[in-house]
């Protein structure tokens, strides 16, 4: 492929690759392990019911 049909260049890749593993470090560091304990009884009363809704409304 010559240099002039190319879209991208070296700079644009690389640029691409360094925000993709910034972006994907800072997310894995900043995730929470497991589900937290507050909101476990409402993700399960929001799957047994016949109305999935996790935390109705006013409360």
């Amino acid at each position: 492929m010559k240099a002039e049909e190319r879209i991208y260049s070296r700079a644009d890749k690389l640029t691409a690759a360094v925000t993709t593993v910034v972006a994907g470090a800072v997310y894995f560091y900043t995730a929470q392990p497991n589900v937290g304990l507050l909101d476990c009884g409402q993700f399960l009363s929001g799957s047994f019911s016949f109305y999935p809704l996790a935390m109705p409304p006013g409360r």
